[in-house]
């Protein structure tokens, strides 16, 4: 290291956990495995972490569950003894599901000394689910989030711009070119920036695995996701993790060594 800089950066990026459903722990403990084994800086989760909409769904069954005890209760209770299903009641639940959900995540994920940044998306994360990582994050000390769609993550290396992580805004539209979505998000972002170039762009929520070597200047990949996205017809969906190792060449360039 030299004046604050590493000589190198590496990383392991994901997308697509989809916890609870869908989600695979053997899948989770191969991707710590690899990062354990090649000594990584950082995670990235890049969308996509929790189901959210299943999540909300599973919160509405819990809600009806209470309802119907309530409503079974009152059926046979005399008429000062009835009770009323109220807001306060309804927030208890929320916060119980949201702190279960926390707990069996926190579980899922086991620490291994390696921080993790994780990009919340509102389109599959959903509120219920960005409620669910935060809770997480006040348990414990190696969770960041990032509540922005094109997020920006520092590379500690000398005269290096910082990567963007990009995650849909909204509900996505997959193309018959199986780049087609990942590049449609890199033009969303370009359009909208005034900032300097990033020197890395990844984009997660896609399905896939791909190298875009130059595209709009920069380098950009696609994360592979750790479930198969229905949606996405145009390849097979490619299930892994992207490691990532950034450094700069003889000649002051970027230099990227990368395995999916």
């Amino acid at each position: 290291m030299e004046n604050g800089f590493s000589k190198s950066f590496s990383f392991v990026a994901l997308s697509g956990i989809n916890f609870p459903h869908h989600s695979r722990k053997y899948l989770i403990n191969l991707v710590q495995d690899i990062a354990k084994e090649n000594k990584v800086n950082a995670f990235i989760f890049a969308g996509n972490t929790l189901a959210g909409r299943s999540l909300e769904n599973d919160l509405k069954k819990r809600i009806k569950e209470k309802k119907d005890l309530i409503k079974k209760y009152n059926e046979t209770a005399s008429r000062g003894k009835k009770i009323k299903f109220n807001d306060e009641e309804k927030k208890e639940i929320e916060n119980d599901f949201i702190m279960d959900m926390a707990l069996s995540f926190d579980d899922f994920l086991t620490k291994i000394g390696i921080n993790c940044h994780i990009v919340m998306d509102e389109v599959y994360d959903r509120p219920i689910g960005m409620e669910i990582l935060r809770k997480l994050q006040e348990m414990r000390n190696d969770i960041r989030l990032i509540n922005d769609s094109e997020a920006k993550i520092p590379i500690n290396i000398s005269d290096m711009q910082e990567m963007r992580v990009i995650v849909p805004r909204k509900k996505p539209w997959f193309y018959k070119v199986i780049t087609g979505f990942m590049q449609r998000l890199i033009d969303s972002f370009v359009q909208r920036t005034f900032s300097p170039p990033p020197s890395l762009i990844l984009v997660g929520c896609c399905g896939i695995g791909a190298q875009l070597p130059s595209y709009k200047g920069v380098y950009s990949f696609a994360i592979p996701t750790l479930h198969k996205i229905i949606e996405q017809q145009s390849t097979e969906s490619t299930v892994g993790c992207l490691l990532m190792k950034i450094s700069k060449n003889s000649e002051g360039k970027l230099n990227i060594d990368r395995k999916r």
